[in-house]
């Protein structure tokens, strides 16, 4: 039932407007060892509900699999197809908790049948497709939840040196055209995008904008997606309604949602604080409070993109409220110089997801935004992340983020088959995915069904996919099965005119790249040396935090970060926060309101929130959502 249809919603709207922005709830999570607790879809028949992800395991477990790995015949993979609908895979397989080398997956009916070392106890195996990768990984397929498919099929734009502060800055001074060949869902220029991103191993996107049918995009479900179990996601580029550039003050904007509606949403991703500037801190603060004219959209249905400029305070805001952080490092390294300081959100228990932005000043694909997330992290953040946590970010985490952690986003029983198999060498698990190139995947699964990969395995799963050469190695590509028109037709297509950027790389980086490199005229350039290790303009002898990246930005005041006045920069503080920040006499952790000052810690309704500043007599939303009127 539609809560705007319910007699008593406008008592409901009224105790909004008169809540305030504390957030939801006070229990923090520690990265790897929970599951987001948003508003999941349907359980699927026998499963709980909820995904075994990190369910309290500190980290992976490697097994080693009893039986010897046959090295492939040639290539990354073997086939040897089978007379049952059964696929199975075998190879080092990359488990939401373990790693299992010489494992299988099998795959029967567009699902998951069974992960670890022997299937052999199931019905569909004995006749299953064996699809034989020796060392190679087999990982979840990647998960892209930021991009603008209407707007990728452009080569990257060469601004120079050029920073800027604001995305309303960069907006009026470069030119940003639409596809060339179109951008409607069956438009080669979208497809083109698309084909782009399959051969990274992405089979799943948020985009704003699709092409029928090859990637599933999650923010444009067909009906297959749906009868899976998979609910929208609503994407919006410009929730403040400010893509006509202008900065209201007092947060007088125009949104293009109420908090009310956007909290029924599924998952909301808006694009947030895209700036290092006042008026990207204004857009958190008016994103980030009921209160003073603004709309709370940082909540836990919701994974804000970017966020730049924002304090460690503003991040502990979106982690006690459970929101999620969608990451594009290469494009906000482009055209700002800097990026998130997602160490900071991390190491107070957020989640952080992956994603491209677009081919203009980001990834060309979702193997050099890992690449790309990979650098800055040993670079720049002083090795803060494993490789399994960069790699989260672009599998379970980016599901998280989108809400479809218990349908895809991990190899688990009963979730659908997104598969993408990376070559690997002997030992490598997580970095053959940060490591690979397009020749290095070998094949690619969308809910059990070959989307792309060396031509002879895909053969054996469907034998009407078109050849194409990657990199001098024999592939197919299900482009005629999907779009009933071949890659070598939509690429002529796209190649005339202006010409797109191309789908296929073989060189390490692809032309005109956009940088990784952090640099801002006058202020810093990234080159790390003896006297500034980090790069970040600040000489060591006067850096509060010489080991990660942390330069004095507009919206740190033009100072180093040090949230709490230790002296110690909250870049490398493992407590970057005071321990009352409101001042009440009560612990940060044990404050059910830590932004306003409230030591009586009054709590009529025991959701844990000081009654002036609950904002969840709508405690009763989620209620009522799940159980209708009569929660009342």
């Amino acid at each position: 039932m539609h809560l705007s249809n319910l007699p008593w919603a406008t008592i409901l709207l009224t105790c909004i407007t008169l809540s305030l922005g504390c957030d939801d709830s006070t229990e923090s999570k520690t990265g790897d060892t929970t599951v987001d607790s948003a508003p999941m879809p349907d359980a699927m028949p026998g499963d709980s509900g909820e995904s075994q992800v990190d369910m309290g395991i500190p980290g992976p477990q490697v097994q080693t699999c009893e039986g010897e790995l046959p090295a492939p015949e040639s290539g990354i993979c073997d086939a040897i197809e089978g007379a049952g609908n059964g696929i199975l895979i075998r190879g080092t397989v990359l488990g939401p908790n373990q790693v299992f080398e010489g494992g299988v997956v099998l795959i029967q009916d567009r699902r998951i049948l069974c992960v670890g070392c022997d299937c052999s106890g199931e019905a569909a195996f004995a006749d299953a497709t064996r699809i034989e990768c020796g060392r190679a990984v087999i990982s979840p397929g990647l998960i892209n939840p930021h991009d603008h498919l209407t707007f990728t099929e452009g080569a990257p734009i060469d601004h120079g040196a050029t920073r800027y502060d604001h995305r309303h800055v960069w907006r009026r001074a470069l030119s940003t055209p639409s596809n060339a060949h179109g951008t409607n869902a069956d438009s080669n220029g979208n497809r083109w995008g698309e084909i782009r991103m399959a051969l990274s191993g992405v089979t799943s996107l948020v985009g704003s904008g699709s092409a029928t049918g090859f990637i599933r995009n999650l923010d444009r479900l067909e009906q297959s997606d749906r009868s899976d179990g998979l609910r929208e996601v609503r994407f919006q580029t410009f929730s403040l309604g400010d893509a006509n550039r202008q900065l209201r003050r007092d947060c007088r904007w125009d949104y293009r949602y109420t908090e009310l509606e956007a909290s029924q949403f599924s998952a909301f991703l808006p694009h947030v604080a895209e700036g290092i500037d006042s008026y990207a801190q204004e857009e958190f603060r008016c994103q980030s409070t009921s209160f003073g004219g603004g709309q709370d959209f940082t909540e836990k249905n919701a994974a804000h993109i970017h966020s730049i400029g924002l304090s460690a305070a503003d991040y502990f805001r979106m982690v006690l409220d459970e929101t999620k952080l969608i990451w594009s490092p290469r494009s906000n390294i482009s055209l700002y110089g800097t990026t998130a300081e997602i160490h900071i959100f991390d190491r107070l228990g957020g989640t952080i997801a992956l994603g491209t932005d677009w081919t203009y000043s980001g990834s060309a694909n979702m193997l050099r935004e890992l690449a790309c997330a990979d650098q800055w992290n040993q670079a720049y953040l002083n090795g803060h992340f494993n490789d399994r946590e960069l790699w989260k970010m672009a599998t379970i985490n980016a599901a998280i983020a989108t809400n479809t952690q218990t349908v895809i986003g991990s190899l688990e029983v009963g979730k659908i088959a997104d598969i993408a198999v990376f070559a690997a060498d002997a030992g490598e698990h997580y970095r053959a995915v940060l490591e690979a190139g397009n020749r290095d995947v070998a094949l690619v699964l969308k809910a059990g069904t070959a989307l792309l990969g060396e031509r002879a395995t895909v053969a054996a799963l469907d034998d009407t996919c078109d050849a194409i050469d990657v990199c001098g190695a024999e592939f197919a590509v299900c482009a005629s099965r999907e779009f009933g028109e071949s890659f070598a037709q939509i690429q002529a297509d796209v190649s005339s005119g202006r010409a797109a950027y191309p789908a296929i790389f073989c060189d390490p980086t692809p032309p005109d790249e956009p940088t990784c490199v952090p640099s801002r005229p006058n202020e810093f350039t990234g080159v790390q040396d003896e006297n500034d290790g980090d790069g970040d303009g600040v000489s060591d002898g006067d850096d509060n935090c010489p080991e990660v990246f942390n330069p004095p930005l507009p919206y740190t005041g033009n100072v180093q970060a040090d949230s709490d006045g230790d002296g110690t920069g909250d870049g490398c503080d493992e407590s970057p926060l005071n321990a009352d920040m409101d001042g009440d006499m009560v612990s940060n952790e044990d404050d059910n309101c830590p932004f306003d000052a409230n030591g009586d810690q009054t709590d009529g309704d025991d959701e844990e929130q000081d009654d002036a500043v609950d904002h969840r007599i709508v405690g009763s939303l989620d209620r009522l959502k799940e159980h209708g009127a009569d929660a009342w």
